[in-house]
């Protein structure tokens, strides 16, 4: 091993960065799939859900195409869980390289600023 290589349990774990990677763009279809077949509360839904969900019916019927039906179930068994499975693992690797005020700081500094514009300009457009 060269002197520059960081230990071999400091390295960050390459499948995390693969995982993390095939994961993550999924997101945003999965979530707007939501609201084509009646999966889930969300703010919007397509025309023939979002009248059933009026007349107060419900969400008992299949409703959208049965491929992406079965995209959303698919989505929210596997790859939702895998995600949190990442997420755990990523957020033990880097505890191990920094102190929790530290890693706690950097995620706040992070995320704030897209939660609060999601907040400021998203929702109340949703609402």
């Amino acid at each position: 091993m060269a002197h520059d290589d960081p230990a071999p349990d400091m390295r960050r774990l390459a499948c995390l960065d693969w995982l993390r990677f095939l994961v993550v763009p999924t997101l945003a279809p999965f979530h707007a799939a939501l609201s084509y077949t009646g999966y889930g509360v969300v703010y919007v839904y397509d025309t023939p859900v979002g009248d059933a969900v009026l007349a107060g019916h419900g969400l008992q019927g299949h409703f959208g195409p049965d491929a992406l039906r079965l995209f959303t179930v698919f989505m929210d068994n596997a790859f939702m869980h895998l995600l949190f499975l990442v997420a755990g693992m990523g957020t033990a690797q880097s505890l191990r390289t920094r102190s929790a005020a530290s890693f706690i700081a950097e995620r706040a500094r992070r995320l704030m600023l897209p939660f609060g514009l999601v907040l400021l300009l998203v929702i109340p457009v949703q609402g």
